[in-house]
């Protein structure tokens, strides 16, 4: 199993909101993606995990809050676009003191 493995991305810091960096990476042979935190802030998420989820689409997606997702927001409505994000894309799945099982692999994610 190949496993990619991406943190604090940041995407509100990139002019395109992170399109280029994530075009930029070769999903070829990635069987999970793990974003283990500091990807977006707030209202970036959801398009965050849209755009990662379009790439690494022969993938499984695994995703788990950072810090920084919370940033000048409230953890329900961090939450919320979180579910928001995992109904619209079955290859998404977030990891909130919970284990995603994979090929008989555990995945095991939580924030601090």
């Amino acid at each position: 199993m190949r496993v990619q493995y991406l943190s604090d991305i940041h995407v509100e810091f990139h002019a395109d909101g992170g399109e280029s960096f994530v075009d930029s990476l070769d999903p070829t042979g990635i069987d999970v993606l793990v974003l283990a935190g500091d990807i977006a802030v707030g209202k970036g998420i959801g398009p965050a995990l849209d755009r990662f989820c379009t790439r690494y689409r022969d993938a499984r997606v695994l995703y788990v809050h950072g810090n920084h997702e919370f940033y000048g927001c409230l953890r329900e409505d961090v939450v919320a676009m979180t579910r928001e994000a995992c109904a619209r894309h079955s290859d998404l799945e977030w990891l909130d003191g919970n284990v995603a099982e994979i090929r008989a692999q555990r995945f095991l994610g939580a924030p601090l």
